[in-house]
């Protein structure tokens, strides 16, 4: 590649169109032995509660972290920084 040459790097999420088809699927098998986790996925209000937040983490000092391991641009940084 040429001296000039730039790398670009893209965080992508999942498709919750095909995540949602294929937990159809699933419910729709009727399996004998259903996968354990799926009765959770397909009914939601049937899952654990989530455990509460620790109030102690150091949401900064890992934001900072993760920019500096990851090599985030000033932008992705920034939307970090907005939903941490």
């Amino acid at each position: 590649l040429p001296s000039s040459a730039r790398y670009y790097h893209a965080l992508r999420g999942p498709n919750a169109g095909d995540t949602l088809a294929t937990l159809a699927v699933l419910d729709s098998l009727a399996l004998p032995r259903s996968p354990p986790l799926l009765r959770f996925l397909l009914g939601p209000r049937s899952a654990p509660p989530e455990p509460p937040l620790r109030s102690a983490t150091p949401v900064a000092s890992l934001l900072v972290q993760a920019v500096d391991k990851f090599r985030l641009n000033a932008e992705q940084a920034e939307v970090c920084r907005r939903v941490a």
